[in-house]
């Protein structure tokens, strides 16, 4: 009598293993790309304070230049005067009024947060998620119930 396993049960198990596979997959990116964007929420959270320390500091000034801010962040570098890269996130201050994360997703797919400081009262503390694409949508979704307002891009 021969051991081992029949072709049939070899094919089953590779069967087995590739639905796993495709069930876990998606499961295993999106807690990945929340964990990104968690990232991404707390550095915007440091910008943002800094941001509104220098409106304290000089109110008829907006902080739209890194010289205006108090902070230094690492993992990334100031691309321009009010630009700062991740390998996963760009985070603008140009505006001044607010701070503007980018995550590009690729294949169109994006979202944005839209983090207002003190300048504008009526936008004061205002969270905003853009997003374009499925995966921008399901991610702005999730941060509805810590704040922030969706809409598509």
């Amino acid at each position: 009598m021969q051991k081992g396993f029949t072709l049939m049960e070899m094919l089953v198990v590779v069967l087995i293993i590739g639905i796993l596979t495709a069930i876990a997959l998606p499961q295993y990116q999106t807690a990945t790309e929340r964990a990104r964007t968690t990232e991404a929420i707390s550095n915007g959270r440091v910008l943002l304070e800094s941001m509104n320390r220098a409106l304290t500091e000089r109110p008829e000034e907006l902080p739209n230049d890194k010289t205006a801010l108090d902070v230094k962040l690492g993992g990334g570098s100031w691309t321009s005067s009010s630009e700062f890269a991740t390998k996963d996130f760009t985070y603008d201050i140009s505006n001044g009024t607010h701070l503007v994360i980018t995550r590009n997703l690729g294949n169109g797919e994006s979202y944005q947060l839209h983090m207002y400081n003190r300048y504008d009262a009526t936008k004061d503390g205002d969270l905003e998620c853009k997003w374009a694409g499925e995966t921008g949508e399901y991610i702005c979704h999730l941060l509805e119930g810590q704040g922030y307002t969706s809409s598509a891009l």
